[in-house]
């Protein structure tokens, strides 16, 4: 049995008067009801306290029986309970204590009738058996001896709970206003009720699960695990100070709500909430990675409706599934990866470091990608989607497809490289900068009226292949191996210059006011269709077969040059200037001057 030594009386329950009430003096050894200064102890019957004043002790002991609380109790010490039973009948009166709490058996309240609990002591302790049920509220300072597992909490202004390597589970609501601190020990909030910190809390190794909304006041701090902290989708809000040193931050459950980061900077962020809509209300940063696999749906997503939020991200990104929308993606890791596997990307990114992009399965929006300046971004695989591209550092194309739907303009600033993969080009191109590809296709595309002006870009090979639509040629560029002309009805029109290292094919479609000279020694210049109204200038050795196609053009051989015939060149429309060399190989040909 538990022995109090701070008070010199000692009472013990014998149930004399036979009501079973506290205030009933026979029901007590030595026929006193207790004082504030008593130790109580109970060790069997039955015990009903009386909703009246004056239910007080120095310090209970319950070893067996049961207490029915169906009024309030002050203990001004301690309270130790080793067996038996503390029920309330549905009244939720008051138990209060003043020292310690210690209970290491028996039942204190029941599941649909928990006790309220206060605890006032100073530098006092808190533990319980797992059959514990209790509206917390720390009017004290209290360390744990067990884990803490209560319906709700409430921790009052100036006073603590510390958890040391015990759990904390709340099952209700959770309100501070003075300190919660854990070292290893898990916090776990099982509610969707609200969770209101306007103090101090701060986590240790265990990690945080809270299924309500969060919200953290102005002026309090929460000092974050260094594991994992799991907050309900529900709603976040950041007023005060997040410190967040380690550790992953991953918002989830079935509901959306706000998320108001409050510019916190994250270890690591994950949205992995599987339901709803939640709304982004404030920008925040992630120092390492940054992952968004969002519903099961299609329908839920992260999304800005007033205001346009940066989320800044130094590591790696990935994006699997879900919708984001109305923020922008500013990306300032070196090495590190963009990683699109599905869902709705429309949010503008911002390539502000030198990072690497891979994408399966998935295509971007409408939105914005830019490229800073001194800055780099990589196809690691294709890419595709609506995107308008706006580069003004360095773009690197090794594999794969590069479709771009959507503008893309290099300014005086920018860089490309291709160094393999095809790129197809819908929409308007500006070269101002510097582009070479020395492998790879790059092909204009598909349906549009747009303007193509690749600003002295060297390209490897070039295929002009639209469905429809005109593309204006605005300035000159160069390919190093071929060009392919494979269009519909719609030409490509300039007047500028290309020149050509490799084979040049005309196979339909048309051309129209461009000047063509053809560099390469042993290369074929090949016209089986379409409309060639340009001028065609060969300054390298080549074959030439002419077999189909209408022609409005004017050809030159430079001297020295030698063109052989592989076919008979007799379509009109053609002039032939010779300062070189033709060899017919009796072949016929026209337009010889």
């Amino acid at each position: 049995m538990f022995v109090n030594k701070s008070f010199a009386a000692g009472k013990t329950w014998d149930g004399g008067g036979g009501d079973y009430a506290w205030g009933t003096p026979a029901n007590w050894s030595d026929d006193v009801v207790p004082t504030s200064s008593d130790d109580v102890t109970i060790n069997g019957g039955i015990v009903r306290i009386d909703d009246i004043a004056g239910n007080v002790a120095g310090s209970l002991t319950l070893n067996g029986g049961t207490i029915y609380a169906y009024g309030p109790i002050t203990i001004s010490g301690d309270y130790y309970q080793t067996g038996g039973a503390v029920d309330n009948s549905f009244t939720y009166k008051a138990f209060n204590v003043g020292g310690s709490f210690n209970q290491t058996d028996g039942r204190f309240g029941y599941s649909n009738g928990p006790m309220i609990l206060t605890l006032s002591g100073i530098g006092k302790t808190i533990t319980h058996s797992p059959i514990f049920f209790a509206h917390l509220t720390m009017n004290g300072t209290y360390t744990a001896g067990s884990a803490i597992n209560v319906n709700d909490l409430t921790v009052n202004l100036n006073k603590s709970l510390t958890l040391n390597a015990y759990d904390l589970v709340v099952g209700g609501t959770l309100s501070n206003s003075g300190t919660i601190i854990l070292s290893s020990g898990a916090f776990t909030s099982s509610s969707t009720t609200a969770i209101t910190n306007a103090g101090v809390m701060t986590g240790g190794s265990g990690a945080w699960d809270f299924n309500g909304a969060l919200t953290n006041n102005l002026g309090a701090t929460i000092n974050a695990p260094t594991s994992n902290w799991f907050q309900s989708a529900r709603g976040f809000a950041n007023l005060g100070t997040t410190n967040i040193f380690s550790g992953t931050f991953t918002l989830d459950g079935n509901a959306g709500g706000n998320f108001n980061p409050g510019g916190i900077s994250f270890s690591n962020f994950n949205d992995y909430h599987w339901d709803g809509i939640v709304t982004l209300q404030s920008a925040f940063t992630v120092l390492g990675d940054a992952n968004f696999n969002i519903g099961w749906g299609g329908y839920q997503s992260l999304q800005c409706t007033t205001g346009v939020y940066p989320i800044t991200i130094y590591g790696n990104f990935s994006h699997a599934q879900g919708g984001l929308y109305g923020m922008t993606f500013t990306f300032l890791g070196n090495n590190k990866t963009i990683t699109h596997t599905g869902g709705d990307l429309s949010a503008p990114l911002v390539i502000d470091g030198n990072m690497n992009f891979s994408q399966t399965g998935a295509s971007l929006g409408g939105q914005t990608v830019t490229i800073n300046s001194t800055k780099s971004l990589t196809l690691l695989t294709g890419v595709s989607g609506s995107a308008v591209w706006q580069n003004n550092g360095t773009f690197n194309l090794s594999t794969g497809n590069f479709d771009s739907n959507g503008t893309f303009t290099s300014s005086s600033t920018g860089a490309v490289n291709q160094s393999g993969g095809k790129w197809y080009q819908s929409a308007a191109f500006l070269n101002q900068g510097s582009f070479v590809a020395t492998a790879g296709d790059f092909i204009i595309d598909d349906r549009y009226y747009n303007n193509f002006n690749p600003g002295g870009a060297t390209f490897y090979n070039f295929l002009y292949s639209k469905n429809d639509g005109y593309a204006t040629l605005q300035s000159n560029f160069d390919v190093t191996n071929d060009v392919t002309i494979n269009n519909t009805y719609y030409s490509l029109t300039g007047p500028y210059t290309v020149n050509v290292g490799g084979n040049f094919y005309v196979n339909s479609g048309g051309v129209t006011s461009i000047t063509f000279n053809l560099t390469g020694n042993n290369k074929t210049y090949s016209h089986t269709g379409g409309s060639m109204a340009s001028t065609i200038n060969f300054k390298g050795n080549i074959s030439a077969d002419q077999t189909g196609g209408s022609l409005s053009s004017t050809y030159t051989v430079d001297s020295g040059v030698v063109v052989t015939l592989t076919s008979d060149n007799t379509i009109a429309g053609v002039t032939w200037v010779n300062n070189g060399t033709i060899i017919t190989n009796s072949y016929d040909i026209v337009g010889l001057l």
